[in-house]
């Protein structure tokens, strides 16, 4: 059973479950545990497991589960301190500016903002770093095939391997 310290709650969202659950993150915070290289895995625990076509319906609950890191598409959270350390969090820089942007992957769309250094540049964005997710802010995201459904939160986090798609978006909003 994981400790009680440091509990981050999570919707983790794969290509077909939302996955609520709490994470014990330790001092590096939920960016340290998600990059950390040594493990595939992710100990949650106080699990809910939906499917996504109806994401209140819960199918089962758990005390304690693993989930496989790559196989977790996004994962949403209320608030951006629960990503951890803001010098982890925003890779050390002080000074970052908000860019909206549209970003999609096989089973979802999402909008945001994404903090940028200097200007936006996608290549940056989705290839450069160690980062297995990429940060967005004040996000909301819809699954392509249920597009009733929306996930929101302070910051929702996209796995790098399954984007498709990032557009740089006017005023927060898809042209």
């Amino acid at each position: 059973m994981l400790t009680s310290r440091n509990l981050v709650n999570a919707d983790m969202l794969t290509e077909a479950h939302r996955i609520s659950c709490r994470v014990a993150v330790g001092p590096h915070g939920l960016i340290g545990l998600l990059n950390d290289a040594t493990t595939s895995l992710l100990e949650i625990e106080d699990v809910y497991f939906s499917r996504l076509q109806q994401p209140a319906k819960i199918v089962a609950q758990y005390e304690a589960a693993h989930l496989v890191k790559a196989q977790v598409t996004l994962i949403v959270l209320a608030r951006r301190e629960d990503l951890g350390p803001q010098g982890l969090a925003r890779g050390g820089y002080t000074r970052v500016f908000p860019v909206p942007v549209l970003l999609t992957t096989p089973e979802y769309e999402v909008q945001g903002t994404v903090e940028v250094v200097r200007q936006f540049d996608a290549v940056e964005l989705l290839v450069a770093g160690i980062g297995r997710f990429v940060q967005v802010y004040n996000a909301a995201a819809v699954p392509t095939l249920h597009g009733e459904t929306s996930f929101s939160g302070g910051v929702i986090l996209v796995n790098r391997a399954r984007i498709e798609l990032v557009a740089q978006t006017a005023h927060g909003k898809a042209a």
